[in-house]
């Protein structure tokens, strides 16, 4: 119905690690073996596959972008995490910092 995703996925211990981040998400295109691995240390990873590209904006090459041809892997808190107290916390208090860490990891399969 939606026309695409544009989901949070949960992370869960268990999976590969790199510099004490878990693995979020890994793509492989399989053509030419290249590869996008994302570390965080955020408790979930935002998945949109471009739903809302309407032809309007253009990739470098000038074909335009549409719906499907592109997708995000935002690795996040929990959306409505303060309305949530199951969730794992958001709250930012005054004085406070914020800190978050992603690593990108990028290759070729060769396998």
């Amino acid at each position: 119905m939606a026309g695409g995703f544009d989901h949070t996925f949960v992370l869960t211990d268990g999976g590969p690690v790199a510099d004490g981040l878990r693995g979020a998400a890994r793509v492989v295109e399989p053509v030419t073996g290249r590869t996008l691995t994302v570390f965080t240390d955020r408790p979930g990873v935002q998945f949109y596959s471009g739903t809302m590209l309407d032809g309007s904006n253009t990739f470098p090459d000038g074909r335009p972008a549409r719906r499907g041809d592109a997708f995000c892997l935002e690795p996040q808190d929990f959306p409505d995490a303060p309305n949530r107290p199951d969730y794992p916390s958001t709250v930012l208090r005054p004085g406070g910092t914020y800190r978050s860490r992603i690593l990108l990891r990028c290759g070729v399969d060769t396998a």
